[in-house]
Protein backbone atom coordinates (compact mmCIF):
# COMPACT_ATOMS: atom_id res chain seq x y z
CA UNK A 1 0.00 0.00 0.00
CA UNK A 2 1.70 3.44 -1.04
CA UNK A 3 2.57 5.55 1.87
CA UNK A 4 2.01 9.43 2.76
CA UNK A 5 3.51 11.32 5.72
CA UNK A 6 -0.13 11.83 6.97
CA UNK A 7 -0.70 8.02 7.03
CA UNK A 8 -1.28 6.04 10.14
CA UNK A 9 1.35 3.52 11.28
CA UNK A 10 0.33 0.99 13.84
CA UNK A 11 0.91 -2.85 14.85
CA UNK A 12 -1.16 -5.76 13.81
CA UNK A 13 -0.50 -8.88 16.15
CA UNK A 14 -1.80 -11.79 14.58
CA UNK A 15 -3.64 -14.56 16.75
CA UNK A 16 -5.12 -17.61 15.92
CA UNK A 17 -8.78 -17.75 14.19
CA UNK A 18 -11.50 -18.37 15.75
CA UNK A 19 -14.54 -20.22 13.97
CA UNK A 20 -18.08 -19.01 14.93
CA UNK A 21 -20.53 -20.95 13.54
CA UNK A 22 -23.92 -19.33 12.19
CA UNK A 23 -26.47 -18.95 14.45
CA UNK A 24 -29.01 -22.07 13.30
CA UNK A 25 -28.27 -24.61 10.20
CA UNK A 26 -27.93 -22.99 7.35
CA UNK A 27 -29.78 -24.65 3.83
CA UNK A 28 -27.52 -27.76 2.05
CA UNK A 29 -28.61 -26.71 -1.46
CA UNK A 30 -26.78 -26.13 -5.19
CA UNK A 31 -27.38 -22.74 -6.52
CA UNK A 32 -26.13 -21.36 -9.93
CA UNK A 33 -24.28 -18.37 -10.40
CA UNK A 34 -24.96 -15.93 -13.22
CA UNK A 35 -22.77 -15.43 -16.36
CA UNK A 36 -21.53 -12.42 -14.42
CA UNK A 37 -21.13 -13.76 -11.26
CA UNK A 38 -19.22 -16.98 -13.16
CA UNK A 39 -15.93 -15.27 -14.32
CA UNK A 40 -12.56 -16.35 -13.68
CA UNK A 41 -11.89 -13.06 -13.05
CA UNK A 42 -14.07 -12.90 -9.70
CA UNK A 43 -12.64 -16.45 -8.17
CA UNK A 44 -10.98 -14.47 -5.05
CA UNK A 45 -12.12 -13.53 -1.95
CA UNK A 46 -11.15 -9.92 -0.80
CA UNK A 47 -10.70 -9.65 3.00
CA UNK A 48 -12.06 -6.58 4.64
CA UNK A 49 -11.18 -4.98 8.31
CA UNK A 50 -13.42 -1.89 9.27
CA UNK A 51 -12.71 0.10 11.93
CA UNK A 52 -14.89 2.25 14.33
CA UNK A 53 -14.19 4.89 16.56
CA UNK A 54 -14.81 5.37 20.22
CA UNK A 55 -18.37 6.71 20.90
CA UNK A 56 -18.57 7.93 24.35
CA UNK A 57 -22.88 7.67 24.04
CA UNK A 58 -22.30 4.23 23.46
CA UNK A 59 -20.32 3.55 27.20
CA UNK A 60 -21.00 0.65 28.90
CA UNK A 61 -22.70 -1.31 25.58
CA UNK A 62 -20.53 -4.38 23.65
CA UNK A 63 -20.66 -4.02 20.49
CA UNK A 64 -18.91 -7.36 19.88
CA UNK A 65 -21.47 -9.03 22.33
CA UNK A 66 -24.23 -7.54 20.08
CA UNK A 67 -22.82 -8.05 16.43
CA UNK A 68 -21.95 -11.73 17.41
CA UNK A 69 -25.30 -12.87 18.91
CA UNK A 70 -26.70 -10.85 15.97
CA UNK A 71 -25.41 -12.43 12.97
CA UNK A 72 -22.96 -15.34 14.36
CA UNK A 73 -20.69 -15.47 11.17
CA UNK A 74 -18.58 -12.12 11.51
CA UNK A 75 -15.52 -11.77 13.70
CA UNK A 76 -15.20 -8.25 15.93
CA UNK A 77 -12.59 -7.31 18.09
CA UNK A 78 -12.17 -4.32 20.45
CA UNK A 79 -9.54 -2.04 20.83
CA UNK A 80 -8.37 -0.25 23.52
CA UNK A 81 -9.37 3.39 22.48
CA UNK A 82 -12.89 1.95 22.81
CA UNK A 83 -13.62 1.47 19.24
CA UNK A 84 -14.24 -1.93 17.53
CA UNK A 85 -13.52 -3.41 14.37
CA UNK A 86 -15.46 -5.85 12.08
CA UNK A 87 -13.31 -8.54 9.83
CA UNK A 88 -14.94 -10.75 6.93
CA UNK A 89 -14.24 -12.20 3.68
CA UNK A 90 -16.11 -11.36 0.25
CA UNK A 91 -16.24 -14.10 -1.79
CA UNK A 92 -16.24 -12.20 -5.29
CA UNK A 93 -18.51 -14.71 -7.56
CA UNK A 94 -21.11 -14.42 -4.81
CA UNK A 95 -21.67 -10.51 -4.60
CA UNK A 96 -20.70 -7.08 -4.91
CA UNK A 97 -19.79 -4.07 -3.48
CA UNK A 98 -23.19 -2.98 -3.24
CA UNK A 99 -24.37 -7.00 -2.13
CA UNK A 100 -21.83 -6.67 1.02
CA UNK A 101 -23.72 -2.89 1.57
CA UNK A 102 -26.67 -4.85 2.02
CA UNK A 103 -25.32 -7.51 4.04
CA UNK A 104 -23.92 -4.65 6.64
CA UNK A 105 -27.42 -3.21 6.81
CA UNK A 106 -28.76 -6.32 7.52
CA UNK A 107 -26.09 -7.26 10.44
CA UNK A 108 -27.11 -3.21 11.92
CA UNK A 109 -30.98 -3.59 11.78
CA UNK A 110 -30.68 -7.69 13.25
CA UNK A 111 -28.20 -5.88 15.89
CA UNK A 112 -30.70 -3.16 16.62
CA UNK A 113 -33.54 -6.05 17.41
CA UNK A 114 -34.90 -6.59 14.35
CA UNK A 115 -35.91 -10.35 14.02
CA UNK A 116 -35.13 -10.36 9.93
CA UNK A 117 -33.73 -7.27 7.33
CA UNK A 118 -36.34 -5.31 6.18
CA UNK A 119 -34.57 -6.11 2.08
CA UNK A 120 -34.72 -9.78 2.29
CA UNK A 121 -31.86 -11.54 0.02
CA UNK A 122 -32.80 -12.91 -3.24
CA UNK A 123 -30.40 -14.85 -5.72
CA UNK A 124 -32.50 -14.58 -9.14
CA UNK A 125 -29.24 -15.00 -10.49
CA UNK A 126 -30.79 -16.22 -13.79
CA UNK A 127 -31.93 -12.66 -14.80
CA UNK A 128 -28.08 -11.96 -15.70
CA UNK A 129 -27.39 -15.02 -17.64
CA UNK A 130 -27.01 -15.59 -21.56
CA UNK A 131 -29.92 -16.86 -23.38
CA UNK A 132 -29.50 -20.61 -24.76
CA UNK A 133 -28.64 -19.97 -27.59
CA UNK A 134 -26.54 -17.02 -27.06
CA UNK A 135 -28.44 -13.85 -28.41
CA UNK A 136 -25.93 -10.66 -29.36
CA UNK A 137 -27.47 -7.53 -29.21
CA UNK A 138 -24.57 -5.06 -29.13
CA UNK A 139 -20.67 -5.08 -29.08
CA UNK A 140 -19.15 -5.52 -25.81
CA UNK A 141 -15.72 -3.55 -26.69
CA UNK A 142 -14.36 -4.06 -22.62
CA UNK A 143 -14.32 -7.77 -23.44
CA UNK A 144 -12.74 -7.71 -26.36
CA UNK A 145 -9.26 -8.70 -26.67
CA UNK A 146 -6.55 -6.53 -28.18
CA UNK A 147 -5.51 -7.51 -31.59
CA UNK A 148 -2.11 -7.31 -33.31
CA UNK A 149 -0.97 -4.96 -30.49
CA UNK A 150 1.94 -3.21 -31.41
CA UNK A 151 3.06 -1.40 -28.13
CA UNK A 152 3.30 -4.49 -25.62
CA UNK A 153 4.00 -1.24 -23.20
CA UNK A 154 2.60 -3.40 -19.90
CA UNK A 155 3.87 -7.17 -19.01
CA UNK A 156 3.01 -9.17 -16.08
CA UNK A 157 6.30 -8.63 -14.88
CA UNK A 158 6.19 -5.34 -14.43
CA UNK A 159 2.96 -4.70 -12.66
CA UNK A 160 2.75 -3.72 -8.98
CA UNK A 161 -0.16 -3.71 -6.73
CA UNK A 162 -0.36 0.10 -4.95
CA UNK A 163 -3.69 1.56 -3.41
CA UNK A 164 -3.88 5.24 -3.13
CA UNK A 165 -5.97 7.45 -0.97
CA UNK A 166 -7.37 11.24 -2.68
CA UNK A 167 -8.60 13.42 0.40
CA UNK A 168 -11.07 15.80 -0.44
CA UNK A 169 -7.93 18.82 -0.14
CA UNK A 170 -6.10 16.24 -2.70
CA UNK A 171 -9.04 16.56 -5.13
CA UNK A 172 -9.32 20.10 -4.32
CA UNK A 173 -5.62 20.82 -5.55
CA UNK A 174 -6.19 18.70 -8.70
CA UNK A 175 -9.60 20.26 -9.62
CA UNK A 176 -7.15 23.99 -9.32
CA UNK A 177 -4.80 22.83 -12.24
CA UNK A 178 -7.81 22.04 -14.69
CA UNK A 179 -8.00 24.45 -17.55
CA UNK A 180 -11.51 26.63 -16.84
CA UNK A 181 -13.52 25.25 -19.95
CA UNK A 182 -13.52 21.91 -17.84
CA UNK A 183 -13.83 23.05 -14.31
CA UNK A 184 -17.27 21.22 -14.40
CA UNK A 185 -15.75 18.18 -14.83
CA UNK A 186 -16.20 15.40 -11.70
CA UNK A 187 -13.74 13.65 -9.51
CA UNK A 188 -13.89 10.40 -11.08
CA UNK A 189 -12.89 12.26 -14.67
CA UNK A 190 -9.86 14.15 -13.08
CA UNK A 191 -8.42 11.23 -11.52
CA UNK A 192 -8.85 8.97 -14.05
CA UNK A 193 -7.48 11.75 -16.77
CA UNK A 194 -4.28 12.32 -13.71
CA UNK A 195 -3.95 8.37 -13.51
CA UNK A 196 -3.79 7.81 -16.88
CA UNK A 197 -1.06 11.16 -17.26
CA UNK A 198 1.14 9.39 -14.98
CA UNK A 199 1.30 5.65 -15.60
CA UNK A 200 3.58 4.13 -18.02
CA UNK A 201 0.69 4.05 -20.22
CA UNK A 202 1.49 7.25 -21.84
CA UNK A 203 2.09 5.77 -26.04
CA UNK A 204 4.77 6.80 -27.58
CA UNK A 205 4.40 8.67 -30.41
CA UNK A 206 4.55 5.54 -33.02
CA UNK A 207 1.56 3.76 -31.14
CA UNK A 208 -0.70 6.85 -31.71
CA UNK A 209 -2.85 4.67 -33.69
CA UNK A 210 -3.42 1.66 -31.72
CA UNK A 211 -6.31 1.69 -29.80
CA UNK A 212 -6.66 2.17 -25.91
CA UNK A 213 -9.22 1.83 -23.84
CA UNK A 214 -10.03 3.31 -20.17
CA UNK A 215 -12.47 0.30 -18.45
CA UNK A 216 -15.23 1.34 -16.02
CA UNK A 217 -17.81 -0.58 -13.95
CA UNK A 218 -21.84 0.95 -14.02
CA UNK A 219 -24.39 -0.40 -11.92
CA UNK A 220 -26.93 -1.87 -13.64
CA UNK A 221 -29.05 -1.63 -10.58
CA UNK A 222 -29.76 1.70 -11.49
CA UNK A 223 -29.55 1.63 -15.44
CA UNK A 224 -32.75 0.09 -16.46
CA UNK A 225 -36.44 1.54 -16.24
CA UNK A 226 -38.00 -0.81 -15.18
CA UNK A 227 -35.49 -2.47 -13.21
CA UNK A 228 -33.50 -5.48 -14.24
CA UNK A 229 -33.12 -6.72 -10.85
CA UNK A 230 -35.30 -7.40 -8.33
CA UNK A 231 -35.02 -5.59 -5.03
CA UNK A 232 -32.53 -7.43 -2.58
CA UNK A 233 -30.29 -8.60 -6.04
CA UNK A 234 -27.14 -8.88 -3.76
CA UNK A 235 -25.30 -10.97 -7.02
CA UNK A 236 -22.64 -9.26 -9.06
CA UNK A 237 -25.07 -6.64 -10.69
CA UNK A 238 -22.45 -4.58 -12.92
CA UNK A 239 -21.30 -4.34 -15.87
CA UNK A 240 -18.09 -2.82 -18.06
CA UNK A 241 -18.24 0.15 -19.92
CA UNK A 242 -15.74 1.03 -22.17
CA UNK A 243 -14.10 4.19 -23.75
CA UNK A 244 -12.29 3.61 -26.72
CA UNK A 245 -9.87 5.59 -29.08
CA UNK A 246 -6.47 5.87 -30.55
CA UNK A 247 -3.48 5.81 -28.31
CA UNK A 248 -3.02 9.47 -29.75
CA UNK A 249 -6.62 11.11 -29.21
CA UNK A 250 -6.91 9.43 -25.82
CA UNK A 251 -3.44 10.86 -24.67
CA UNK A 252 -4.61 14.42 -25.95
CA UNK A 253 -7.56 14.56 -24.41
CA UNK A 254 -6.04 13.12 -21.12
CA UNK A 255 -3.31 15.74 -21.05
CA UNK A 256 -6.00 18.32 -21.63
CA UNK A 257 -7.52 18.07 -19.03
CA UNK A 258 -4.49 17.68 -16.93
CA UNK A 259 -1.89 19.29 -18.37
CA UNK A 260 -1.08 21.27 -15.49
CA UNK A 261 -1.06 18.53 -13.05
CA UNK A 262 0.99 16.45 -15.22
CA UNK A 263 3.61 19.21 -15.47
CA UNK A 264 3.37 20.26 -11.39
CA UNK A 265 3.89 16.29 -11.25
Amino acid sequence: MASSPSSLVFKVHRREPKLIKPAKPTPHEFKLLSDIDDQEGFRFHIPLILFYRHNPSMQGKDPVKVIREAIAKTLVSRLKCGGFLFALRLNHTMSDGQGLVQFMAAVAEIARGANAPSVPPVWERHVLSATDPPRVTCRHRAYEEVAGSTSSILTQDHLVHRSFFFSPSDITALRRLVPPLLSHCSSFEILTACLWIWSDHCPPTRFTNEEMSIICLVNAREKFNPPLLPRGYYGNGFGLLAAVATAGGTFEKANWICFGAGEEG
